[in-house]
């Protein structure tokens, strides 16, 4: 290493890098997380280019650069991939074809790389396309677009305190995104009319750093953000400690309607091994924050809360048909595992059995 070379600036993105490497670790053990820990990653990617083309170690590592181009083409695909697993969408496999660039350029490195273990070669010549800087703007502007688009298509009217939370979210990722976009294309014009010095080349490695320092301050002061709990103070609209007593209840309403109206549409409840965690997990938010939301706004646990909606599935097909049931059909089919914690769940709420709730509803007839 040329040491030389190295400066103020230099130190403060080789510590961005270890900050990036360190989320990267800290998030990617959540699923949901994966995205935009491997977006900070590919960051990292370029970063660690741009240091080694600073301190003059290109020469050594022969073949960083495509570590940087590996960065160039996933950035945007893992943003938005993230965005939509954000905003609860499905992401299909179909979705992961975004990271073929990526992939390609993967596999194109471990291929290379293996020179140092295998006396061969191959043309390269196909690279040449994905490092034109004219391909690599068009594929971060088309995706900084797209991302615009998502974001816009999937909170128009902005009805709840949640979609605000998140817009504000995904909001600062994307200008932080556009950002670093608009840099990238500022270093070519530079360079094009013969404006570029190495410290305006440090612009965009400035973005990328902050980029990553905002994430990472995120996740330190805000890690509901992460683990699915919008509703934090940062975004609340003032201090005020009435005003966010007000606005906490308001968001826990808005979860509590989206909780009832999930389960009434997808009745996840018939799913005999439902828990907290799975649930939490489908609907985008913690295990803490659905828990909070159910027990203040319904009175109940979550078990007791799912067991109303089996109950009342129950008492829909016994109104229904009266003949020739099979209680251990009906309640296994609607969610219950055991017959004791169904009969005890029946009881509680109607005070019979479920074949004397039967008698009397052919009685009623």
């Amino acid at each position: 290493m040329n040491f030389m070379s190295i400066d103020i600036w230099i130190l403060f993105f080789i510590a961005t890098l270890v900050m990036g490497f360190f989320l990267f670790i800290l998030l990617v053990s959540n699923q949901k997380n994966r995205p935009i820990a491997f977006f900070i990653l590919s960051y990292c990617f370029v970063l660690l280019t741009y240091i080694a083309f600073w301190t003059d170690n290109t020469k050594v590592l022969q073949y960083i650069p495509l570590i940087n181009l590996i960065g160039y083409y996933s950035c945007g695909p893992l943003l938005y991939l993230y965005i939509l697993s954000f905003y609860k969408a499905e992401v299909k496999r179909l979705n992961y074809f975004h990271l073929f660039p990526a992939f390609f350029l993967i596999l194109n490195s471990i291929l290379i790389w293996s020179f140092y273990l295998f006396d061969y070669s191959f043309k390269q010549s196909h690279i040449k396309i994905l490092s034109s800087h004219y391909v690599i703007i068009s594929h971060m502007s088309i995706y900084a677009i797209l991302i615009f688009l998502t974001i816009k298509s999937k909170e128009i009217n902005l009805a709840s305190e949640f979609d605000k939370i998140r817009r504000k979210w995904v909001n600062s990722l994307i200008v932080l995104y556009v950002t670093f976009v608009l840099f990238f294309i500022s270093y070519y014009i530079m360079v094009y009319l013969g404006l570029y010095t190495r410290p305006r080349d440090y612009f965009i490695s400035a973005v990328m750093s902050f980029t990553i320092y905002t994430i990472g301050w995120f996740a330190y002061k805000e890690p509901q953000i992460f683990n699915g709990e919008f509703f934090n103070k940062y975004f609340l609209p003032n201090n005020n400690s009435n005003k966010k007593v007000e606005n906490d209840d308001e968001l826990l309403e808005d979860l509590y309607s989206c909780v009832v109206n999930y389960i009434n549409e997808k009745k996840p409840f018939k799913n005999n091994e439902l828990r907290l965690s799975k649930f939490a997990s489908e609907l985008g938010h913690s295990t803490h924050l659905i828990s909070k939301a159910i027990n203040l706004k319904s009175g109940k646990n979550f078990n007791q809360f799912i067991n109303e909606f089996r109950l009342y599935e129950v008492e829909q097909i016994l109104k229904e048909n009266t003949d020739n049931l099979n209680i251990k059909s009906i309640y296994f089919d609607v969610g219950f595992n055991n017959k004791a914690t169904f009969y005890k769940a029946f009881k509680e709420k109607y005070n019979c059995t479920p074949k004397e709730y039967i008698k009397y509803n052919k009685l009623k007839k």
